[in-house]
């Protein structure tokens, strides 16, 4: 029964990456070509995930009360009447508007989904990353279908092919064979201040600053690689390309680092994917080349998902299924303060300097990020060991 839940939790994470990618990942090319500054056009990302914030812990309470597979339902139903209603208008406000909503409902599916993953399956760090093959796999075709279909058909095109993915989602989450755990919002919330209050330094060393920071790199990301693209004389389809490449490379690289999540521990995870984003943002400025800018996205993207898987895993690890969807309401509220960190302060650099100081701030924020839990790892091992 397990792995039929799997093979549908699977599809499920496929279609959503697949219709959100070829939006989201076209969208700033979109943009620029018509003029638009990056301060604009990030602000569509920051209202994205404001939704996500305005979600945050009331929709892992809700999901928790409500039921996860409900909610999974739910959630993708309104993704599907969300996305249609982006084909009404193609302005950056109208924009701006339905993104807010559309973060609202991803946000649900988040907690929804990755509860259900983590109460099925026994190793988190190791489904968490199976899934994420599943999401790669969308952002792999996603860009490049959305950029083929924005080039050939249009732009609200595009939107109409997101909205029907979403629909199909739903329809599947209807086949899930899965025993939902509900409980009061009293209880989920007297149980998790209980676990917060057992060991408040890691929560939020751990849980709350480590998703911030991955939202920080990944909001930067979305922002900056295809405005350099643009800047470098790319059109929308090899932005899609880039993309495409990084999700291959992300893809392959996810599980033996989800793997050693679960082996080795969550910490030095965290570690080496920042190493490894620090690195990349730092090559970035030695090359005008479409296929090593795919390469070094992918570094990025797979540095950024291996930080989110160990930080979900720990959000895991500390909560039962009833208070699950609330614990990964956390990370999912301070990842998204964080990519609206990344994001706005990429467009506002972006706009106020050149692209070579934008991209050394995000080179030594993840070098210090490396330096602070590199600290925090060497002082547990040495009390351990005295």
């Amino acid at each position: 029964m397990k792995q039929n839940i799997n093979r549908i939790l699977y599809t499920i994470n496929f279609l959503i990456s697949f219709g959100y990618n070829a939006v989201s990942k076209i969208l700033p090319a979109f943009f620029a070509t018509l003029g638009h500054s990056a301060l604009q056009i990030s602000l569509i990302s920051s209202s994205y995930n404001i939704g996500k914030i305005l979600s945050g812990i009331t929709g892992g309470l809700f999901t928790d009360w409500f039921g996860k597979k409900n909610s999974l339902f739910l959630s993708l139903v309104a993704l599907g009447i969300f996305s249609f209603l982006l084909a009404f208008n193609n302005t950056i406000e109208w924009f701006t508007g339905v993104f807010l909503f559309i973060g609202i409902f991803s946000s649900l599916f988040y907690l929804s989904f990755n509860s259900i993953v983590t109460i099925v399956n026994e190793k988190k760090g190791r489904s968490l990353s199976g899934m994420e093959v599943a999401y790669q796999a969308g952002f792999i075709i996603g860009p490049f279908i959305g950029g083929l279909v924005v080039l050939n058909y249009g732009l609200n095109q595009l939107f109409f092919l997101w909205s029907a993915l979403m629909l199909a989602a739903a329809i599947s989450v209807l086949k899930i064979n899965f025993s939902d755990s509900k409980n009061s919002v009293r209880n989920v919330i007297g149980e998790y201040l209980a676990v917060i209050k057992s060991d408040s330094f890691n929560f939020v060393v751990l849980i709350i600053l480590g998703a911030i920071f991955v939202g920080i790199i990944e909001g930067a990301r979305d922002i900056l690689v295809p405005l350099h693209a643009v800047d470098l004389g790319f059109d929308i389809f090899k932005v899609g390309i880039i993309f495409t490449i990084s999700s291959v490379i992300t893809m392959i690289g996810i599980i033996p680092l989800g793997n050693f999540a679960d082996k080795i521990g969550r910490k030095i995870l965290f570690i080496l994917s920042f190493l490894m984003i620090a690195v990349s943002f730092f090559l970035f400025l030695y090359t005008k080349d479409l296929w090593i800018i795919g390469i070094l996205t992918g570094i990025i993207s797979l540095g950024r998902t291996a930080g989110l898987t160990g930080v979900r895993a720990i959000a895991s690890d500390i909560s039962s299924p009833t208070t699950r969807a609330t614990s990964l309401a956390i990370v999912e509220s301070a990842l998204s303060f964080g990519r609206i960190i990344g994001a706005v302060a990429t467009g506002l650099l972006k706009d106020r300097t050149s692209t070579a100081s934008v991209f050394y701030v995000f080179v030594w924020t993840s070098l210090v990020i490396v330096a602070v839990y590199s600290i925090i790892y060497l002082r547990e091992n040495i009390s351990r060991k005295g």
